[in-house]
């Protein structure tokens, strides 16, 4: 994770399909689009078909990778896949969000986010991370939501905090963070 800190408070809205016309993006004016296979192989492989719209830098190697993970996947995540980031007001691809897979045993799952740089500071992460945490509420099947950044990254720690998330421990310079959705307070 890897963005920097959001200007524009957390919008609400509901992850959506490429073909699902009518979701919100909320106040950060980004909507979060569940990948298929066959576009996450092409953003894992960072080639475009004529389609595709994405902003310079796009796919970075940070979104190339999870990617990757859902074109190889052999079953069907629902909504625990990975989502491409698209700003309303220029409609590319800037970068994407998503869960490390679907709950364990336990309930729990783990998030990641990013985007390219000119587009970092405007709320997309803040709003990502919500709508991740909310399509987790109303799933039913998930106690807890765990994500990592690294010690030094303040504003992807900021993003955390703001979405409730607790600072539960720490690794070298990663640092974890967890939300308990069992508690009332979260």
């Amino acid at each position: 994770m890897d963005e920097p800190a959001p200007r524009d408070g957390v919008g609400r809205g509901t992850p959506r399909r490429a073909d699902d016309p009518v979701a919100g993006s909320g106040e950060s004016g980004v909507d979060l689009v569940l990948l298929d296979r066959r576009e996450a192989a092409r953003i894992a492989a960072g080639s475009p078909d004529a389609d595709d719209r994405w902003a310079d830098g796009f796919p970075r190697p940070e979104d190339r990778w999870p990617a990757g993970r859902i074109a190889d996947e052999p079953s069907e995540l629902g909504p625990f896949g990975v989502y491409k980031l698209v700003p309303r007001h220029h409609g590319r691809a800037v970068g994407t969000a998503g869960f490390f897979g679907p709950p364990d045993a336990d309930g729990a799952v783990a998030i990641g986010y990013g985007m390219v740089e000119p587009e970092r500071g405007r709320g997309h992460g803040t709003f990502a991370v919500a709508t991740l945490v909310q399509t987790c509420r109303e799933s039913g099947e998930v106690t807890i939501v765990t994500a990592e950044t690294h010690d030094v990254n303040v504003a992807s720690r900021r993003v955390l905090e703001k979405n409730g998330f607790q600072l539960v421990g720490a690794d070298g310079t990663l640092v974890l963070y967890a939300l308990d959705l069992a508690d009332p307070g979260s």
